[in-house]
């Protein structure tokens, strides 16, 4: 309180004093501003809990829709691999009904030129379900023996 006059410091103390003494004499006064004090922390303790509460509400939400969107990509996945395969299915399918088609004009053509097959066999099929029988035209022989074909006996 340097620098405070005589009178500056006594006024000073009579208002300290005198806001002590309004305190002692107000009890009832005091009494509300605890009960005020109080109901404002709850206050402030309920709107902190509700933002929470709102928060936790909010994670809960995004998990869900987080979880949402794994399963709707984990379906998708999963539909475009079937779709997939049976595209696969589909062309394997076509490839061996071309085959077959192949095979069979071949054969009609050489029943209708009056060209004799050669029957050609091997012991163990060069991959796995492989043949192990050939009717080959007399040409092509030559080409079967050097891949480990033999004539039928």
């Amino acid at each position: 309180m340097a620098g405070l006059t005589k009178e500056q410091r006594a006024q000073r103390e009579a208002e300290k004093l005198a806001a002590q003494q309004a305190a002692d004499k107000n009890p009832a006064q005091q009494e509300q501003q605890q009960e005020q004090q109080q109901e404002q922390q709850q206050e402030q303790q309920q709107e902190q809990q509700q933002e929470q509460q709102q928060e936790q509400q909010q994670e809960q939400q995004q998990e869900q829709q987080q979880e949402q969107q794994q399963e709707q990509q984990q379906e998708q996945q999963q539909e475009q691999q079937q779709e997939q395969q049976q595209e696969q299915q589909q062309e394997q399918q076509q490839e061996q009904q071309q085959e077959q088609q192949q095979e069979q004009q071949q054969e009609q053509q050489q029943e209708q030129q009056g060209i004799e097959l050669v029957v050609m066999v091997r012991d163990t099929p060069e991959f796995p379900g492989g043949p192990l029988r050939a009717d080959v035209h007399p040409d092509e022989v030559d080409n079967w023996l050097a891949l480990d074909w033999r004539l039928e006996e």
